[in-house]
């Protein structure tokens, strides 16, 4: 028997958790003090729980809209619940890409960061041309815009999560989203480098070098 908080929200912003237990098999829950339906449902409050949300797809377009907004915990444990169920094959690819695009408009940089590994470590080759399109357009709406606002260079205010999202945006953005101002850059940067090691930080010399 598996803890699983709902995270619900009504008319007027009004949030509740509420927890049950779901036992083996189908089964139907109450939601408490709820005169109506919810504008959308969580399956795993604060990210707390060790197990897959699966939604359909009318939940799942909400939740997605919502994905900007949500606590920093349940859209990360959102989007790693959809990236599970694309590679069990019980979510589409477009649906995931869908997902990721509205990660990307988090304004936490662990959920962006969340967003881009899943685009780095998606294998291409699995991608038909159609998806591979809605990638390719992704990166360059999304991914590529975030990196030039990021810079190759750290900064004396990064954190240690921006410090990583740039780690992985702008040769994620070089490479794949294909931007020839990045590589431009990256090639400037890896001859300064060349001739002084301290010209970029440790973390980017093997981006700029690749």
């Amino acid at each position: 028997i598996t803890l699983h908080p709902f995270h619900t929200e009504s008319g007027g912003g009004k949030q509740q958790t509420q927890c049950f237990n779901v036992p083996n098999g189908p089964s139907r829950v109450v939601l408490d003090n709820i005169k109506s339906c919810p504008d959308w449902v969580m399956g795993n409050a604060k990210g707390a729980g060790y197990y897959v949300a699966r939604y359909d797809s009318v939940l799942r377009e909400q939740l997605r809209q919502r994905a900007p907004g949500l606590p920093a915990p349940e859209a990360i444990a959102l989007l790693s619940d959809a990236s599970l169920l694309t590679e069990s094959g019980l979510q589409s690819v477009e649906d995931t890409l869908n997902m990721v695009a509205a990660h990307l408009s988090h304004q936490n940089p662990v959920v962006q960061q969340a967003a881009l590994d899943w685009l780095k470590t998606i294998r291409l080759d699995w991608l038909n041309p159609a998806q591979q399109q809605v990638y390719t357009q992704l990166l360059r709406d999304k991914v590529v815009p975030l990196a030039k606002q990021l810079t190759w260079l750290d900064q004396a205010t990064d954190s240690e999560a921006m410090r990583r999202l740039r780690e992985t945006a702008l040769p994620l953005s070089a490479d794949r989203g294909g931007d020839s101002a990045l590589r431009q850059q990256a090639a400037a940067l890896a001859r300064a480098w060349l001739g002084k090691r301290d010209a970029i930080s440790a973390g980017m010399a093997k981006a700029v070098l690749m």
